[in-house]
């Protein structure tokens, strides 16, 4: 087997503002055959996306990369020029980054970034079979959306596609299915497992998901300390989901959270030239009802387009539905919020990359809430920014989440993706809600660190009653975590069952779906 990718004993150092050195990567090394899949486990924070850069030749600004070779299909990268490595990386090169909302251009239709990214190639038949060829059921819509009129898995997809495009020698994929309900994961994994079948392509995989790297790749390195090691199971330590409640959840004679019978449409344009012209419409909420107790941890579950995060946007005010009405502690939510209202709900975006403001440093990201809570209205439980109190309480946030408390100087592009989860998640919890909304929050952690904020989620929920609405795709960890496991399908709940009973009681397609296409548990590392 010919070899595709050679990497020597390669070191990366990330410069500090404070004119110190973090070394990432020491002596990394790693080879890959033609039609070979790799695969990179390691936990956030190790250095899996800089590795990923650095085969890029896309380093950040503050890195410096040392390397003693480099080679891809017999060319040397160290000695290349910047416009080759360019025509490399269109041509010959396809990637998936963790983040693809902020990779597609929102000014341009899906289909349009496709054929840019065959080559400039304008055949919209080809664009519409590589979508579909990725788990889009709705080309034709898909290809005449915007970024921002598709959900977090529908993007993710498009990223896929526009990665195949080129048919590549060699796919790099950093978290390629974080952000895909347990249908489209399978059906990605089948279809990466299709093409290098019948084609030379190679993959390297970085991911925390062991289950998915065993179901796709041939072989599984552990990016540990900085350096590149086999991946080797341990029999002592297997996987166990965590089970974040034991016994029946309590049941409140009226509901914290209590949503009746909303709905929302969206219009639908065909192109730039119809921006207000609206042809078609697309019903993203058709009378949708769920209740939440106090202390409940409440899981919705769905495929990507479901209408889970839209669902939660509207619980968290940021969409406004036509009609129905939105109840939070028997206030109603619908047409006003509340000032008094803002921290006792608290909602955490998907896109932790776009929800953090990219100009502010970790530290006065967390103080900001403190801030925005006492506008225009006391609150005597929310410390003043800046205070004593509000200084520990950030401090004991951030170690509830495992993270250094110095990261409060560090920048958003300066952390991996699983840190700027962890620093949304603490965002969320520094002002005390009493309801948190996490919207694929746990997507982009390690196994060990989603177990960790789980218990973490678990021991507030018993100390302080909060409630806990997931809306994830995951329903294996749902399922180990939740009280209550509602299912989502074209806009409505068509089901609605305790946790320990779905899998007797589930009986829609939907739902008998989603328990079919849990991939299998695997040991941890």
């Amino acid at each position: 087997m010919k070899r595709l990718l050679s990497i020597q004993d390669l070191v990366l150092d990330y410069r500090l503002r404070s004119g110190g050195r973090v070394q990432v990567l020491r002596g990394a090394s790693l080879t890959v055959e033609r039609k070979e899949a790799v695969g990179i486990l390691g936990p956030s924070g190790s250095g899996k996306t800089s590795l990923l850069r650095c085969i890029l030749g896309m380093p950040t600004a503050a890195a410096e990369v040392r390397c003693g070779a480099f080679d891809f299909e017999g060319m040397d990268m160290l000695t290349m020029s910047n416009r080759e490595r360019l025509s490399l990386r269109r041509n010959r090169i396809g990637v998936i980054f963790q983040d693809p909302s902020n990779r597609l251009s929102p000014f341009r239709a899906i289909r349009h970034q496709l054929e840019d990214a065959s080559a400039g190639v304008r055949d919209q038949h080809k664009s519409l079979q590589t979508l579909s060829a990725v788990g889009l059921s709705n080309a034709v819509r898909i290809a005449s959306s915007y970024p921002h009129e598709l959900s977090g898995g529908e993007c993710q997809r498009v990223a896929i596609a526009q990665a195949l495009a080129s048919s590549p020698s060699l796919l790099l994929a950093d978290e390629p299915t974080s952000a895909l309900d347990t249908i489209a994961e399978r059906r990605i994994v089948d279809l990466l497992n299709q093409m290098r079948a019948s084609s030379e392509i190679a993959m390297i995989v970085i991911s925390h998901d062991l289950s998915m790297l065993r179901a796709l790749v041939d072989r599984i390195l552990v990016l540990r300390d900085g350096s590149l090691i086999d991946y080797a199971p341990s029999p002592a330590r297997s996987r166990a989901l965590h089970k974040a409640v034991s016994g029946e959840p309590k049941e409140l004679p009226k509901p914290l959270l209590d949503v009746r019978d909303i709905r929302l449409v969206h219009g639908v344009h065909r192109g730039w030239q119809n921006w207000l012209r609206r042809q078609r419409t697309h019903f993203a909420l058709q009378g949708t009802s769920l209740t939440a107790q106090a202390g409940e941890c409440l899981a919705v579950v769905g495929q990507s387009g479901s209408g889970k995060s839209t669902l939660a946007r509207c619980i968290a005010g940021i969409d406004k539905p036509q009609s129905g009405e939105i109840h939070l502690s028997s206030a109603l939510l619908l047409h006003a919020r509340p000032i008094t209202l803002r921290r006792s709900l608290q909602l955490i975006l998907q896109d932790t990359a776009g929800a953090l403001n990219p100009r502010l440093t970790v530290g006065r990201i967390l103080e900001e809430p403190f801030s925005i809570c006492r506008q225009r209205s006391f609150t005597p439980q929310v410390p003043r920014a800046g205070s004593r109190e509000a200084v520990a309480r950030i401090e004991q946030v951030l170690d509830e989440v495992s993270l250094p408390v110095n990261c409060l100087e560090q920048r958003p592009s300066e952390l991996s993706g699983g840190e700027r989860q962890r620093v949304a998640i603490a965002r969320a919890l520094v002002v005390q809600p009493a309801l948190l909304l996490l919207d694929e929050a746990l997507a982009g952690l390690d196994a060990e660190l989603q177990e960790s904020i789980l218990d973490l989620l678990q021991r507030l929920r018993v100390q302080h009653g909060l409630t806990c609405i997931h809306f994830s795709h995951d329903l294996r960890r749902m399922l180990a975590v939740s009280d209550r496991i509602a299912v989502m399908d074209e806009g409505r709940i068509i089901e609605f069952h305790p946790a320990t009973e779905f899998s007797k009681l589930a009986r829609h397609r939907a739902s008998l779906q989603l328990l079919e296409a849990v991939l299998p548990d695997s040991e941890e590392m």
